[in-house]
């Protein structure tokens, strides 16, 4: 997923860079949210998002949807800052890593699940579940 992100540079709290932060793989709540580190950053189609097995146009719309709540919500509220805990995050990549073994992405030889530089793991960086399964989740 280092593709686009690695064409700009986004730093979060303390100073600390994205591609740091995800050095060992990128992690993303719902493929929005990267994490208590980056405040008020969310991404479309981010990593563990359910581009790869869903229609992109309505991941995006969803995800969008989600953003306009969340935007909303801050300023409805007076607030300054949204982010994902570490907590949520993590629980939610290793859902997403967990359901990789047993799909036929584990299966074949592709760009998506080639093992990092330095791990031996092929590792996909998306959700492949089912789209509903996502969207009962995103929307709690």
């Amino acid at each position: 997923f280092s593709g686009a992100f690695s064409t700009f540079k986004v730093f979060g709290r303390g100073g600390e860079s994205l591609s740091d932060y995800w050095r060992d793989g990128p992690k993303c709540l719902y493929g929005v949210h990267p994490g208590p580190s980056f405040p008020n950053f969310m991404c479309l189609n981010g990593p563990q998002s359910p581009g790869i097995i869903a229609n992109v146009t309505e991941v995006v719309h969803r995800q969008t949807d989600h953003v306009i709540e969340v935007l909303t919500k801050l300023r409805l509220h007076g607030s300054k800052l949204v982010a994902a805990r570490k907590d949520a995050v993590d629980r939610y990549a290793t859902q997403t890593d967990s359901m990789f073994p047993g799909s036929v992405f584990a299966k074949c030889n592709s760009w998506y699940n080639r093992p990092k530089a330095g791990s031996g793991t092929p590792r996909l960086e998306g959700w492949v579940g089912s789209f509903r399964e996502y969207l009962l989740q995103f929307r709690e």
